[in-house]
């Protein structure tokens, strides 16, 4: 079962349409395969996570997919 809170830390992997440069994206790995840049890494809570799709949208890129991965509650259980 999945045990997501919203004030909890999480791993997400975010899609964009376009190329990004990690500099904007401290703490998200970021890898660029043509058309799709690709943010992956741990978001401390949904809050968060809207910043940086606001950052994403305020900067022109599309996002193309938001991704849940896990959290670190149930990481640490396992």
């Amino acid at each position: 079962m999945i045990e997501l809170s919203i004030d909890r830390p999480a791993e997400y992997e975010l899609r964009v349409q376009g190329e990004l440069t990690t500099q904007r994206f401290d703490g998200l790995s970021v890898k660029y395969q043509y058309p799709i840049t690709t943010l992956k890494g741990t978001v401390q809570d949904q809050s968060a996570l809207l910043g940086i799709l606001r950052q994403l949208i305020n900067l022109g890129y599309p996002v193309l997919s938001i991704r849940y991965i896990a959290n670190q509650t149930s990481e640490e259980a396992s």
